[in-house]
């Protein structure tokens, strides 16, 4: 939310900084889930899979990806 609220005060620097401390985040959480899914049974590794994929995706998205993750429920 604050990053929308920056690009609509046009505080471009402010947008940046937030975008990126987003994406610290969510490389963080990725790398925490790889380790879960390493750990885990067979069972257990199927279903960490799928957040896992998502959080890579968004992670790995620019802004000129042809299909972008638009919600996180959203169907692949």
């Amino acid at each position: 939310m604050i990053v929308n609220r920056s690009t609509k005060a046009r505080q471009m620097t402010r947008k940046r900084r937030m975008t990126k401390r987003l994406k610290t985040y969510l490389g963080r959480i990725t790398r925490y889930i790889e380790r879960e899914i390493e750990d885990a049974s067979q069972a257990s590794q199927v279903a960490r899979r799928e957040p896992w994929q998502r959080a890579n995706r968004l992670v790995n998205e620019t802004r000129k990806s042809k299909y972008k993750l638009l919600a996180w429920h959203a169907r692949l």
